[in-house]
């Protein structure tokens, strides 16, 4: 009896863990991620990453702020009509890149241009993180590039059928 209690709290533990985990990395949007990490051809969880890196998923960045970084993957206004015109989307309307169906379009399509051209995931994330014309600095991108690939390993733990 004692070796069973002993089982059942050991269960509760780990799938407690499990969901703890979770809620640490939330999977939103999963829709948007698969639909465009397939049409780009872009891992889904370097996505969710990214997503979980800039915004930690965060709803309240549905929000457009004028001039500033907006949306789950902060992108600029500047940098959002670029991308769009260069995907082609007609009529685009800046304030969009709040709603995160665009946004992760619009970063995820540019995730694709630029890993083509990447030699490793520092090159990438430096190219990612200059994305709004940013300066940075190689301890900057060293620190980003570990949290990508951290966290990258994580989703994978935690959303295993992403793809």
């Amino acid at each position: 009896m004692k070796k069973l209690i002993g089982i059942i709290i050991i269960c509760v533990i780990l799938i407690g863990g499990y969901f703890t985990t979770k809620s640490i990395y939330p999977l939103k949007y999963k829709d948007s991620i698969t639909k465009y990490s397939k049409e780009f051809n872009v891992d889904p969880y370097l996505i969710c990453s990214i997503i979980f890196s800039e915004s930690g998923f965060r709803d309240s960045l549905s929000t457009y702020s004028p001039g500033g970084k907006n949306g789950v993957m902060q992108i600029s206004d500047d940098t959002a009509q670029k991308w769009a015109k260069e995907i082609g989307l007609k009529d685009f309307d800046v304030k969009s890149i709040s709603n995160p169906d665009i946004n992760i379009k619009l970063g995820s399509w540019y995730l694709s241009k630029i890993s083509k051209n990447s030699k490793n995931t520092e090159d990438l994330v430096e190219k990612w993180m200059t994305r709004n014309n940013n300066s940075l600095n190689d301890d900057a991108i060293k620190n980003y590039s570990k949290t990508l690939t951290s966290t990258e390993k994580m989703y994978k733990i935690l959303y295993k059928n992403l793809k």
